[in-house]
């Protein structure tokens, strides 16, 4: 018992070790709301998990909580029955659920621990796949901190994507395959499919490993010119499960729409493939691993080359299998990466599900095939060096970490909370909600634990579809509010009634009545002070406020009108330097003024920015277009959020940019600053 205990005891230190590292990473955000980097696709995760709760665990009808699925129109336009939705075989959700079930929560900790647990043994599986190549424990274990302190890696570790779980499956798949090919049993090959089908099913580019390993196949039986039929049964079967579920998934998707992608994004043309091949490098390169795991490679890969040069190096039949599958690998994520290079712009995991596997596949065969020292003094002296050396490699991804989550998302804030919010406004918990402007279809449907419609992009024509659905309440931010669904569609304004409003998000119904609602209320400025108030008439200009052409027969009111020509690009330039109020907390600037003009505006945009010598501070336009402005002079009012700024030297400026080359006049600008 004690010899055996000694002879395995370092499993369990690098199994420590392992969690360790990742738990330095993760302790602190492991019960964290999606709001950072791609909080889109883990709230859409984290949703169906919370469907198949609801559901009471309906394992082929998955849920979320939108009724207007992203696809097929693309637009999330498209009003379905339900909320059930096409997806990739989602086991990984279903086994989430249970984990709510059986501890009562449905907080993020139960998605993020499982998805955590599960890489812990994929990467224990990746040092038991080393160790079938060396009986060095120091190499086995670098391949695993190689593989750990990927800064993409340990992002999407305690996250709720698939591809984490998928990319662990892999590693054990990959691991009882070479067990088979060293030792030749049977039951080997049978658990490498196993686990490589489920990776596959839960996400499917993992379907390249499968056709490289038969690839691989088809070569060991031109070599050796014998066929093991009970493999390629296995393949069979695991391609017929792989293509019954996507004939399943393609019945949902026809019939409920669906949340998810199913088609490939190639770049249009030859350029457009090398730019975004630049853009990725640019954006991801020292994100998908750090300068140190390069330079390890590099200079691994050189010493190598030398000790081929110099015939001391040779190489078994299972380092050669595992060289033939790299490539193969490495050629089949090519190929993948010509079919949806658009989305390896945005989404850094592409990565994890595509040539991740090789790279650690390569750096596998380099550490294996470093030289051995036959002094012990010196093996030891550079064994410790080289672990060590993935201290900077840590420190690195702990930098990359915090980088990635200084901009959380404005959704997730608006809306925490928003259950009990709405619970206190007696929303029953089966009411559809629309909400406009949202970080994501699901984010605030999961916060607010209620189902509905979201419309992630509202533009004018969007919007004014949207009020014609069957919703029960309009949920929005108020600073979506501000920032982007009045100025796009004013007629908001007297479209819904408001109920309700806390500081972060405002709750409307369909209006019944044509009485018109009163501007001040509608965006809680009568909650609010003035700190700032001033009128230009036009009749006498200030100081402060330049390049206004005035017209003094044709006015709203008094002597003078403001106009713009088409041959002004730029006018009414006013200014307010140094307001003190701004300094203090987060303003909101309200602006009322009467404008008239005898043809349709082409894009006209009311400007207003913030600047601190050359520093831009804020720049934020409403389009004139979207304001019905016609021949006969109509007031007009207007709302942009200002952040607080800590610069005490500043200039607030309200432009009207002339892009369309219109025709424009305007009178009695109102402006006030509200806190």
């Amino acid at each position: 018992m004690y010899k055996v205990l000694k002879s395995s005891y370092h499993k369990y230190i690098v199994l420590l070790t392992i969690c360790t590292i990742g738990l330095l990473f993760q302790f602190k955000t492991l019960n964290e709301f999606p709001q950072y980097k791609h909080s889109w696709a883990q709230c859409d995760r984290y949703a169906i998990a919370l469907g198949f709760v609801n559901n009471g665990g309906d394992f082929f009808h998955p849920e979320t909580f939108i009724y207007n699925n992203q696809f097929p129109d693309g637009n999330f336009m498209t009003v379905m029955k339900s909320s059930i939705t096409s997806v990739d075989f989602p086991i990984y959700d279903y086994l989430v659920s249970f984990v709510m079930r059986i501890s009562g929560s449905t907080d993020p900790w139960c998605f993020r621990v499982f998805v955590f647990l599960y890489s812990i043994i994929g990467l224990f599986f990746l040092y038991k796949l080393t160790t079938l190549f060396t009986n060095s424990v120091v190499k086995s274990t670098v391949v695993v901190l190689f593989a750990l302190t990927s800064p993409t890696f340990l992002y999407y570790q305690a996250g709720f994507l698939p591809t984490i779980p998928s990319l662990a499956n892999c590693m054990i798949a990959l691991y009882f395959l070479f067990k088979f090919y060293k030792e030749n049993t049977k039951k080997d090959f049978y658990w490498f499919i196993f686990f490589l089908t489920i990776a596959i099913l839960a996400r499917l580019p993992f379907a390249i490993v499968l056709v490289a390993v038969m690839c691989l196949e088809c070569l060991l039986i031109i070599k050796a010119r014998k066929i093991q039929f009970f493999k390629w049964i296995l393949f069979f079967v695991s391609i017929a499960c792989v293509g019954a579920y996507y004939k399943y998934n393609e019945y949902l998707r026809a019939e409920y729409g669906s949340l998810f992608l199913n088609y490939v994004i190639p770049a249009t043309n030859w350029n457009d493939l090398k730019d975004f091949m630049i853009a990725v490098y640019e954006r991801w390169a020292f994100k998908y691993f750090s300068h140190f795991h390069y330079v390890l490679m590099i200079i691994l890969g050189i010493l190598i080359l030398i000790n081929a040069v110099m015939k001391k190096i040779s190489l078994s039949d299972l380092e050669r299998k595992l060289i033939w599958l790299s490539a193969i690998l490495f050629f089949g994520c090519i190929l993948y990466y010509f079919l949806m290079s658009f989305q390896f712009l945005d989404h850094d995991y592409y990565f994890l599900d595509t040539f991740y596997m090789p790279f650690i596949l390569l750096v596998i065969l380099l550490v294996v095939k470093m030289s051995s020292f036959q002094s012990t003094k010196a093996s030891i002296v550079v064994n410790t060096c080289l672990l060590l050396l993935f201290i900077p490699a840590i420190i690195y991804a702990n930098k990359v970490q915090e980088s990635e989550k200084t901009n959380p998302s404005l959704t997730a804030n608006a809306f925490k909370n928003s259950d009990l919010f709405l619970d206190a406004l007696q929303i029953p918990r089966d009411a559809r909600i629309l909400v406009m402007g949202s970080d994501g279809p699901n984010n605030p449907f999961i916060l607010m634990g209620r189902k509905g419609f979201g419309m992630v992009y509202p533009e004018p024509e969007r919007i004014a579809k949207g009020l014609n659905w069957p919703y029960d309440y309009l949920v929005i931010e108020n600073q979506k509010l501000i920032n982007t669904v009045y100025p796009y569609y004013p007629n908001i304004l007297n479209e819904v009634q408001k109920i309700a409003s806390n500081d972060e998000i405002s709750v409307f119904i369909k209006k019944e009545n044509n009485e018109l609602n009163d501007f001040d209320s509608f965006f809680n400025l009568n909650t609010k002070s003035i700190k700032f108030e001033e009128m230009v008439s036009f009749d006498t200009i200030p100081s402060n406020c330049g390049g206004v052409d005035t017209l003094s027969d044709f006015c709203y009111k008094g002597k003078k009108a403001g106009l713009v020509l088409p041959n002004t690009e730029w006018g009414f330039n006013y200014r307010i330097e140094n307001l003190k109020c701004m300094n203090t907390a987060p303003s909101i600037l309200k602006i009322k003024a009467f404008f008239t003009s005898k043809v349709n505006l082409e894009e006209c945009l009311l400007c207003v920015s913030i600047k601190s010598g050359d520093k831009d501070i804020l720049f934020s336009a409403n389009n004139l277009q979207y304001f019905n402005i016609n021949e006969n002079w109509n007031g007009k009012e207007f709302i942009f959020n200002l952040p607080k700024i800590s610069e005490k030297e500043s200039a607030l400026a309200v432009v009207i940019w002339n892009r369309g080359k219109n025709t424009l006049y305007f009178d009695d600008f109102e402006l006030k600053v509200f806190q």
